[in-house]
């Protein structure tokens, strides 16, 4: 043991280096010092000599130490041994108290103990009051104390072995040993950390008619308890094998089995401590009698049917992923799932056994925080309890998913139809909000812990079921603010129906947890039965066609929805291949599509999924999953969305990076900007302590919203023609927009930092003062935060959408997303880009009623015959060179599409027929560059922009005002005007001499090379 420092009679306390006394403000060094509390010895050397270190004696007040010497009865530690035996330990103390213990002996106020090595090399423990304890050879370790437990008259030695203590018998037998740390194992469960050594000579009995009654048990009564216990561990929670559960599992069987056998123990940490040796006994004699039956049978030659290899728990995740289950999902904070863990089988297993097998209620006034963690609970999400054995029948009966999950799928099946979670009773279960009062957490008897994943175990076999992030489970049943206490979610099983909530939890709001009706009992067993006759049921492009066609979605969402959600959770993995060969989906459609489904709610994609297994589970091979029923509850819990073409969709999710609104979020509310809360509800703002808050709380009208819907209103007008309906929509887009900016509640935070003290100097006296608040024109300020938040009041802009003092914050650096949003809602040809641009000026529409302003034949004819004359071109390479002047992305296949030649018989050779022609002039260079999606190029410099944009000519980069340099604002590079005033704009700049021209050529550093 480490140096300890000892009372001395005046007060304070001597380290063998010096005296600590109260309000010092350095701690002396250390030294090994031994005292009978009047005279003290040191183990050191005398300063300035050499030699080993002794016992010397020691002055404390002085800090002088004397002659070599020791107390005597350290000294006479040899005497009566024979010769070849050593002195190893020895050390002298004052007792802290008189009252004797079970390692605690003291003689007139003083504790002593020594260790002397016998020549057979057994080691004896002595204390000052003569209790001995020997060591025999071969025994490692260290004896730091002569135990004896109560009613037993016989000491047991203390060893220290490392970080670990064994209590070793006179004999050599290990009677019991606590785990590294001295923390709690099978044979101290009822003692969460043990004390250091040093002070177990402070221990009490806790429960003296306890200990007697353990002293008294006799081979038979034990035996009938191991008997009981064995088949007893089937029925408690999972854990590692040997390895202790706290008291709160005294909701096990094994605890009532310890209240039965030994009424006598009263004290509930002795008898925590009792299950611990039980438990650990029973899992070896389990053991053990498996051992016996393997070998019976191998002799008999009766080889019993080997049980079904559990998946672990990579294996499973990976199988069930999809649905929000797991930590991959949004569970819980646990995303890594191990091979050889088995905690998600744990989960029905756990549940089943606390549904079967009523256990041990809880203490009173026990709670959930005080337990020990359930792993199965933190790794799968047992809110979806109703759902889940659903969702693994469609997913290992469906022709997509591979057959490595489907194995693994149909065997948790198995476990959940076996343990009774296949047909809930909604009459036993219930979800309920309760609450803890604040002050169980405070003071000396306040509740320890911080459990979230437990089961409270109540009376008649309801038990309370805290699951991951409890407290946020029906945090929206609160009833506003109340400080009084904490709040948790959970549910609730009560088979008796009375639900009664136990002290010390208030109930705050309880509803059903089990949807009705139910599935007919037996379901799962009929379906596993079909499953093994039949294999997997076909793929049905049918069910996905129509659960498209009811909810809006795009067909690959369909298609990933209608095959169970493989894989959507898991941000690492792609959705397998072979999946995706059996439901037609390519992986980059899938990609978009998984990108979309994973931010869903997962209770709405776990309902949905479950909906498609069909009410007869053998319909799922002759009739396909139910694609309406699952659209009912996609459209009930989701909303039906109104369609919009699955390429444009993808194309925005590909090319659009959003400051702001995501892009398939704002185009579907574009499509339905009626019942779309971003555009259509005005919010009131407010500052709160840290930043805006909306007084609704609410989805509504924001600073992303602005953001995301001018940039994406913006590439759809490049994206789309002219009669697309998704296009037609644009006009009412910017008309939302003004309204809404235009709503006197609304502030907007800057996105930027400014320095507010130098602007309120620059700005002069405010507008307007007050209650929290400062206003200087447009621009305001809140006054009671912590770090003032400037904002803005759209509704107080000019009809431009400027302000003077807002122009002036904008001005401090580049323009940013937010300033260039803001002007763009405001301006005219950015509106009038955003308008029906009408028939075409010369030509017709396409057959479909649309047409492309991009083409110039239609948009700037006169331009085209300009081209044509000046530089004695065809009208066709007249087109590619104004197409290559002034559009930020003219690669092959968008001319093609704008021109409509990719559509006409014999268009892609009048496409190349162009390109040969143009090529042959020296208005422009051919070549190839990365990403350029074309082979023609302006002369001149060229600019690499940051994906996903396209790269372009630097010559064109100044009639794109959504261009910052080469950084874009809002995440798009597309006009912001009518393509016609562009196509303008490019020709006036050639005629005036400002074309396309070499310049310096710009070639890239060589890389180094590697040595």
């Amino acid at each position: 043991m480490a140096p300890a420092s000892l009372p001395l009679p005046g007060g304070g306390r001597t380290t063998g280096r010096g005296v600590l006394r109260r309000g010092d403000a350095f701690l002396p060094k250390t030294r090994w010092v031994i005292g009978d509390g009047t005279s003290y010895w040191v183990w050191a050397r005398r300063d300035g000599q050499d030699g080993p270190a002794t016992w010397r004696t020691y002055d404390p007040d002085g800090d002088t130490i004397g002659e070599p010497g020791a107390p005597r009865w350290i000294d006479e530690a040899l005497r009566a041994d024979p010769e070849g035996s050593t002195l190893d330990a020895a050390w002298l103390r004052p007792a802290p108290s008189a009252v004797p213990g079970p390692v605690c002996a003291p003689v007139d106020g003083v504790l002593g103990w020594r260790v002397v090595t016998l020549p057979d090399g057994s080691r004896r423990g002595e204390d000052l009051a003569g209790r001995t304890v020997l060591v025999p050879p071969g025994v490692s370790g260290d004896p730091e104390h002569a135990l004896i437990f109560p009613g037993s008259g016989r000491p047991v030695a203390v060893v220290r072995k490392s970080r670990t203590v064994q209590l070793v018998g006179t004999d050599g037998a290990l009677v019991a040993e606590v785990p590294s740390g001295y923390r709690s194992g099978p044979f101290n469960a009822g003692t969460v950390q043990l004390p250091p050594l040093r002070y177990w000579h402070l221990l009490q009995p806790r429960d003296p008619q306890g200990s007697a009654a353990l002293r008294r048990i006799d081979e038979d009564t034990a035996a009938a308890l191991l008997a009981r216990a064995v088949p007893a561990l089937d029925a408690e929670p999972e854990d590692e094998p040997g390895k202790q559960r706290a008291e709160g599992d005294s909701a096990g069987v094994v605890p009532g089995l310890v209240r039965t056998f030994l009424p006598e123990v009263g004290h509930d940490a002795l008898r925590a401590g009792i299950t611990g040796v039980v438990r650990f006994a029973a899992e070896q004699q389990r053991v053990l009698d498996a051992a016996l039956s393997r070998l019976d049978a191998a002799i008999t030659g009766v080889l019993p049917r080997e049980p079904r290899p559990e998946p672990g728990d990579e294996l499973l995740e990976a199988a069930v992923n999809g649905v929000g289950l797991t930590g991959r999902g949004t569970f819980s904070r646990y995303s890594r799932y191990y091979s050889s863990d088995h905690n998600l089988y744990g989960l029905p297993r756990l549940l089943g056994r606390s549904m079967r097998n009523p256990a041990e209620p809880a203490l009173p006034g026990r709670t959930h925080v005080e337990l020990a963690r359930q792993k199965p609970l933190e790794r799968l999400d047992a809110l979806a309890l109703p759902e889940l054995p659903a969702i693994l029948a469609l997913r290992a009966g469906s022709e997509c998913t591979v057959e490595e999950h489907r194995e693994a799928l149909d065997a948790f099946l198995e476990v959940f139809d076996a343990q009774g979670l296949t047909e809930l009773d909604p009459g036993h279960w219930r979800r309920v909000r309760l609450r803890l009062d604040r002050s169980l957490f405070e003071g000396p008897d306040a509740v320890r812990g911080a459990s979230d994943e437990a089961v409270l175990h109540l009376a008649g076999g309801a038990f309370l079921l805290f699951p991951a992030r409890s407290h946020c489970f029906l945090s929206e049943w609160d009833p506003g603010v109340d400080p009084r206490g904490l709040r948790y979610g959970a549910l609730f099983h009560d088979p008796s129906g009375r639900f009664e909530v136990p002290e010390p939890y208030t109930l705050l709001a309880s509803g059903p947890f089990v949807p009705e009706p139910t599935r007919a009992p037996g379901w799962a067993a009929v379906f596993r039965a079909e499953l093994a006759e039949r294999g997997p049921a076909p793929w049905f492009p049918s069910a996905a066609e129509e659960f498209a066609r009811l909810t809006g979605v795009t067909p690959t969402m369909a298609r990933l929805v209608v095959a169970g959600l493989p894989r959507i959770d898991d941000k690492r993995e792609a959705v397998p291949s072979a999946t995706l060969k059996v439901i037609g989906v390519t992986s980059a459609d899938a990609s978009v599509a998984k990108d979309e489904l994973k931010n869903l709610d997962p209770g709405a994609r776990q309902a949905v999924v479950a909906a498609l297994l069909p009410a007869e589970p053998a319909l799922l091979w002759t009739d396909g999953p139910d694609a309406a029923r699952a659209a009912e509850v996609w459209n009930e819990r989701l909303g039906r969305r109104t369609p919009v073409p699955e390429e444009v969709l993808h194309d925005a999710v590909r090319t659009v990076v959003s400051p702001g609104w995501a892009p398939s979020a704002a185009l579907y509310g574009f499509v339905g900007m009626a019942t779309e809360p971003r555009l259509s509800r005005d919010l009131t703002w407010k500052f709160g302590r840290y930043s805006l808050e909306s007084v609704e709380r609410t989805p509504g009208f924001g600073n992303d919203v602005l953001k995301g819907s001018v940039a994406l209103a913006a590439w759809l007008a490049h994206r789309l023609p002219s009669g697309d309906p998704v296009r037609a929509t644009l006009p009412g887009v910017l008309t939302a927009l003004r309204e809404r900016l235009a709503h006197p509640g609304l502030l907007i935070a800057l996105d930027r930092r400014i320095d507010w003290e130098a602007f309120r100097r620059t700005a002069g006296d405010p507008t307007e003062t007050g209650e929290g608040f400062v206003r200087f024109g447009a621009v305001v300020a809140g006054t009671e935060m912590s770090e003032p938040v400037p904002s803005f009041r759209p509704a107080l802009l000019d009809g431009a959408g400027t302000d003077s003092h807002l122009t002036a914050l904008f001005a401090e650096g580049g323009p940013d997303a937010q300033e260039t949003a803001l002007r763009l809602a405001h301006d005219r040809l950015f509106a009038e880009l955003l308008a029906d641009p009408g028939d075409p000026v010369a030509g017709e529409r396409d057959a479909d009623g649309l047409w492309w302003p991009q083409d110039p034949t239609r948009s700037v004819p006169d331009l085209v015959g300009e081209v044509v004359q000046r530089y004695g071109l065809g009208e066709d390479a007249a087109v590619l060179y104004l197409m290559l002047l002034a559009m930020p992305d003219p690669t092959d296949r968008n001319t093609a599409r704008w021109t409509g030649w990719g559509k006409q018989r014999g268009g892609t050779a009048r496409l190349r027929a162009a390109r040969a022609e143009l090529a042959g002039t020296q208005l422009v260079v051919e070549g190839s560059r990365s990403k350029a999606g074309r082979s023609l190029f302006l002369p001149g410099g060229w600019t690499q922009l940051a994906k996903p944009h396209l790269p372009l000519e630097r010559w064109k980069l100044s009639m794109y005002d959504l261009l910052d340099g080469e950084s874009a604002v809002l995440g798009v590079v597309v006009p912001t005007r009518p393509v016609a005033g562009l196509y303008r704009e490019a020709w006036r700049r050639t005629q005036d001499g400002d074309g396309p021209q070499l310049g310096e050529l710009e070639v890239p550093l060589p890389r180094k090379r590697r040595r």
